[in-house]
């Protein structure tokens, strides 16, 4: 039954047959109603084996047909609120899957056609417990945050503005005692909410694709796990690296950089442009609070971070991670500033000098998660944020001149090549590159002038005449490469 709820929820006039038979169809759901109501009663009759119920409970009462599900959904989250009090880990798990389960089915197969105000209300009320109790540290397991965040998308994809204004910027909010559980949901599934963003725009495209970029789809790979078993085992799955969700994938970010590089905002595609100040502001406080926390440790340091970080815990250091992942698509406030053409009108953003300075020099951090993220968030602007180029390039210049003279050679290389690779990037964006095929070629729909001028020149090839003075010898020779592909970039 689970594994036909996701699908079936696309399809109301079908949901739970797929036949025209009404008699069929009657029979079909009066059989469901009978187990579902068997079931109840024999729930409630027990102590303590009760909850191992509730699965099978809100999957039958989601499978339900839609006037039945409107009038039953209210009990069933009613339900759902006891065990996720509960101080034992797996029943405060299988009370969160449930209500996420039921919440997300409700959303694909009423919202549309509900009014958004009374829609928005009754989220409020479905989902005020979890909220508070993500605010106050409770769901700190793998498989909770999974959970929640995938609830954060679900929301989303029905009430994209709720789901940010009523949700995500209140769980960034850093009141005091807070916890980093909160702000960590909230972040991590940004990218997963506006990677939907593309599949909205291109919609020539193949439906099961579109559907694959959903919010909530990126943020399992696949459909909700039925059980507190099947949960517990995907997160297994997933490994130490990727416990607290899987990444998104590569192909989805591409489709954001190819939405961003056409002059496309991903938060305007999903209706929710107006409160990009607002969602910049705060991720921008909540990168503050982790950067005097974890932004100054540095791999080449004479003495190695000895931080918090635990993989099997949130932290600041977690968090960090996740805002470097938003990079491009969402950019804290203190990371840019606004742009003006002569007309007056808004020309995008560049980046800031603390955003040189902080992304730059995560590359060379102590933690290799946040030395990937930082990587990652460089490519990844250099190939849709023209107004970041100048100022990565020169940050990527003083990070190598400031290890030139520690005994790690390796970190000076990887600093090097990673400038070579950037300037790749642009020149591809500028169509310098001769021979380039037309299907590496990116299109632009803005102006030349508009990709980012190299103002920074000096400041890279002055780090490439600091290489050529190294006494490792692939190092000058990676110097002479940057000073070539600089000239070149010029």
């Amino acid at each position: 039954l689970a594994d036909g709820v996701d699908a079936g929820a696309e399809s109301a006039q079908t949901f739970g047959l797929g036949s025209g038979d009404e008699g069929l169809r009657g029979q079909w759901f009066s059989t469901l109603r009978f187990v579902r109501s068997e079931l109840t009663r024999w729930v409630a009759k027990q102590s303590k084996q009760g909850m191992a119920g509730y699965p099978a409970i809100t999957v039958l009462t989601c499978v339900e047909d839609e006037s039945v599900l409107v009038t039953t959904i209210d009990g069933l989250i009613e339900m759902l609120n006891k065990p996720l009090r509960e101080k034992n880990r797996a029943t405060s798990s299988m009370g969160l899957l449930c209500l996420a389960r039921a919440v997300s089915c409700f959303l694909r197969r009423v919202g549309p056609r509900s009014d958004p105000g009374r829609l928005a209300s009754w989220v409020s009320r479905a989902t005020g417990s979890v909220i508070g109790l993500a605010l106050k540290g409770a769901f700190a397991a793998p498989e909770q945050i999974v959970v929640t965040r995938y609830l954060c998308a679900s929301i989303a994809s029905a009430m994209p503005a709720y789901a940010v204004q009523g949700i995500l910027l209140e769980m960034m909010a850093l009141n005091a005692g807070y916890c980093w559980e909160g702000p960590y949901i909230a972040v991590s599934s940004l990218v997963p909410i506006l990677a939907s963003a593309p599949g909205q725009v291109f919609r020539e495209g193949d439906d099961r694709e579109q559907h694959s970029n959903q919010g909530s789809e990126l943020v399992f790979g696949s459909q909700l796990p039925p059980t507190p078993a099947a949960l517990e085992a995907f997160v297994m799955s997933l490994g130490g690296a990727h416990q607290f969700g899987k990444p998104v994938t590569r192909a989805a970010l591409h489709r954001m950089e190819q939405l961003m590089q056409q002059d496309y905002s991903l938060l305007d595609v999903l209706g929710i442009a107006h409160l990009e100040e607002e969602l910049s502001n705060a991720l921008d406080k909540v990168r503050i609070q982790c950067h005097q926390l974890h932004g100054f440790s540095r791999v080449s340091n004479s003495q190695r971070y000895q931080g918090d970080w635990v993989k099997e815990k949130i932290s600041a250091l977690t968090v960090l991670v996740s805002i470097l992942e938003c990079l491009p698509f969402v950019i804290p406030s203190g990371w840019k500033v606004s742009t003006s053409g002569t007309d007056g009108t808004n020309h995008g953003s560049k980046a800031s000098k603390t955003f040189m300075d902080d992304v730059s020099g995560y590359t060379m951090h102590a933690e290799p998660c946040v030395r990937n993220a930082a990587v990652a968030a460089l490519l990844r602007c250099m190939t849709a944020w023209p107004g970041s180029r100048d100022c990565i390039m020169q940050g990527m210049a003083h990070v190598i001149k400031s290890i030139m003279h520690d005994d790690d050679i390796e970190c000076v290389k990887g600093s090097a090549e990673l400038v070579l690779k950037l300037i790749g990037i642009w020149e591809v964006a500028l169509g310098q590159i001769k021979g380039l095929t037309t299907e590496r070629r990116i299109v632009w729909s803005s102006s030349v002038s508009e990709l980012g001028s190299f103002d920074s020149i000096h400041s890279v090839e002055s780090c490439g005449f600091y290489m050529l003075c190294h006494h490792d010898i692939k190092i000058r020779d990676l110097g002479l490469k940057i000073l070539e592909s600089a000239c070149q970039l010029f």
